[in-house]
């Protein structure tokens, strides 16, 4: 084609400029760089010869197109002005000459990066933990006060490995329906609900389980009154949850002849035959009887020893299993609804009741909680459930929880249900 012969010496004319260029600047820059310079003057200009003959060749093409000739598309150029006021025509780059040219701007500014990286990934110790800037004014302490920081964060998700035992104790909100105490102990993948609550708060309670995925567990009753085991037949019942071992209190003490205890006790012997229908298994417990739930121990400090010659609501509630929780250094203590006269009994036998979590007993009522059973728990926290309080902390002064709530103030924490909610 003789148009593209025309267009050569020009192109020519113009690779001997350049070709004297970078025989100018030889003196001042490296060999090694001259040379990667005059490579990519060259490969410029290849490149630049493509579109140029492409452009001609598409003119060509465009005179000749009504004889059935397919036009070639012409490419894209872009245009690069230096100081030197010339303009350099290059195609647009493929997808790989792109990653080609975005790697070379990298490097090049790779220095000028390079101080701003430092002060962006690497900070004294005192700047990253300033809080202990004090105690460990010079950089080496700070670095293994930061070490050890880290490592006592990080011991929790490692106790499978590390040997520390995990409890948690959940006390379930039965949101003002029902009444009665209801909590979930579980470790390791063992749950324990610590009584149902009553008949009445069924709805709730079941929601909690569901929800809080607890399809699966067993159950430990207090003393045999509705609002502690009013749902364990309907949870034996249900389907959706797996139920395993019963431990319940010795049932030595369920007699009477007064239509109270006989309503009572037919109740109880419905809820047993049942569980024995269905093949539970049931531990009865006493004091001095223990078990385990993952990496909790359970031990019995006080079981049914309370006589009266009235069998009532007071005698149920007296012989309630007194039993602590004890993980690692953790324990929690549950008298179920114990009163004044059972904690006097304990007391006068120099039974070691310490704790540090305690469910104020009776639902934290003033017919228990004495300020010496008190003061022998002397736990940290305290919480109990009543469902006639107002949603305050601690109800008006007279009323049933006041005293107890305020005794239990002088020694920890406290909490209720009805105020908090789920704790």
């Amino acid at each position: 084609n003789p148009e593209i012969q025309e267009e050569k010496p020009v192109m020519q004319d113009e690779e001997e400029k350049e070709d004297t260029a970078a025989d100018t600047t030889e003196g001042t820059v490296k060999e090694e760089k001259a040379a990667e310079e005059t490579v990519k003057q060259e490969e410029n200009t290849e490149e630049a010869d493509l579109p140029a003959a492409t452009e001609k060749t598409t003119e060509k093409e465009d005179q000749t197109a009504g004889q059935g000739t397919v036009p070639i598309p012409t490419m894209a150029t872009t245009i690069e002005t230096t100081g030197e006021n010339t303009v350099n025509e290059q195609p647009e780059q493929p997808d790989d000459t792109q990653k080609d040219t975005v790697e070379e701007k990298s490097e090049e500014e790779q220095g000028k990066g390079d101080d701003t990286a430092t002060e962006g990934t690497v900070l004294p110790a005192s700047e990253t933990f300033p809080e202990q800037e004090e105690n460990h004014p010079s950089g080496t302490e700070n670095a293994a006060a930061v070490t050890e920081t880290v490592e006592t964060e990080k011991a929790p998700l490692q106790a499978a490995e590390t040997g520390i035992k995990q409890m948690k104790l959940e006390v379930i909100d039965y949101q003002g329906s029902g009444y009665g105490d209801g909590q979930m102990l579980s470790s390791r993948n063992k749950n324990l609900l610590i009584d149902t609550y009553s008949s009445g708060a069924w709805d709730p309670l079941r929601s909690w389980l569901v929800d809080n995925k607890y399809t699966t567990f067993d159950i430990y009753i207090s003393h045999y009154h509705d609002d502690h085991l009013g749902n364990l037949n309907r949870l034996l019942n249900d389907g959706s949850f797996s139920i395993g071992t019963l431990y319940l209190p010795d049932y030595g003490y369920m007699t009477g002849s007064s239509t109270y205890m006989k309503d009572y006790i037919s109740m109880c012997d419905n809820i047993i035959n049942n569980a024995k229908s269905k093949n539970k298994n049931i531990v009865y417990l006493h004091r001095g009887s223990s078990f385990t739930v993952g990496d909790v121990t359970a031990k019995v400090l006080w079981g049914a020893s309370y006589s009266s010659s009235n069998h009532d609501t007071h005698y149920i509630n007296n012989n309630s299993l007194v039993t602590r929780f004890t993980c690692g250094d953790v324990r929690y203590l549950n008298a179920g609804d114990i009163e004044k006269e059972t904690e006097k009994a304990i007391l006068n036998a120099k039974v070691d009741v310490s704790a540090d979590i305690y469910k104020l007993s009776h639902h934290g009522g003033n017919t228990s909680n004495t300020d010496e059973f008190l003061k022998a728990v002397n736990a940290a926290y305290y919480y109990y459930n009543y469902c006639d309080d107002t949603p305050t902390k601690f109800s008006p002064s007279g009323s049933w929880t006041y005293g107890p709530a305020q005794s239990a103030k002088k020694y920890g924490n406290v909490a209720s249900v009805r105020y908090n909610g789920a704790i």
